[in-house]
Parts: C-alpha cells; structure tokens; sequence
C-alpha cells in the first residue's frame, strides 16, 4: 500500500510538477480521522529521526497584519484550511534513495497507526 492509498494523506498535486520549483514537500493531513493532532504526530516523526516544519502562516495569525488591519481568519479560509491542514516533510538534494525510503515508511506507519479505526475502512 503507497501513500496514495492512505486515507487522510494528500499528495501534493502533481499537475504542478513541470512549474513548481519543488523546494518543500507538503502534504496535507485530515486530522480528523486520526486520533492526535498534528502537533502529536510531528511529535511521533520527530522520535524516528525525521524533522518535519509547517510553512506558511496565514497572514491572520500574523500580529502585525491583525492589529494594523484588524484581519481576521474569516477573510483567509483558504490560508487558514491550507495551514490547519499542512505538513512540510524532508526533501532536500543530498537526500539518499534509502533517506527517501525511510521517510515514505516512517511517514506511512505512523499515520496508520493513529488513524481512527473507522477511518481506516475502504
């Protein structure tokens, strides 16, 4: 079973390979079909060895643009899904085929292991 068939886990869309730069690697997480939420999991890939990082802060949790713009996160609901849902994983050049593959299964594991069972049916 890949990623493709985890239920919850987001691929990046791949209609962006020829014109994204590809810099980070962001999949987006239903933390709703598992049973801790993000900063638990960034937690469980961290005591295997993998650093993981959320990008991109909407800029209505930002305090300088909600206090000089009185902003709010109403304004923002795409920001605000894409943070809320977002999870930056390792991908850099020097990054070994054995590094990628111990980043797939780690990442593919543990999901598994705090999905909901419910969410795990097909």
């Amino acid at each position: 079973m890949g990623w493709k068939d985890l239920p919850g886990l987001t691929l990046p869309n791949l209609a962006h390979l020829q014109t994204s730069a590809w810099h980070l690697f962001c999949v987006h997480l239903d933390f709703t079909m598992t049973t801790i939420d993000r900063e638990g999991f960034v937690e469980r890939l961290k005591q295997t060895g993998i650093g993981t990082q959320v990008h991109y802060f909407p800029v209505s949790h930002q305090p300088f643009y909600q206090h000089r713009y009185q902003i709010n996160d109403s304004q923002f609901p795409g920001a605000v899904e894409h943070y809320r849902t977002a999870l930056s994983l390792p991908m850099f050049p020097s990054m070994s085929d054995s590094d990628i593959d111990f980043v797939l299964r780690q990442v593919a594991e543990n999901w598994r292991a705090v999905m909901k069972p419910h969410s795990l049916v097909a």
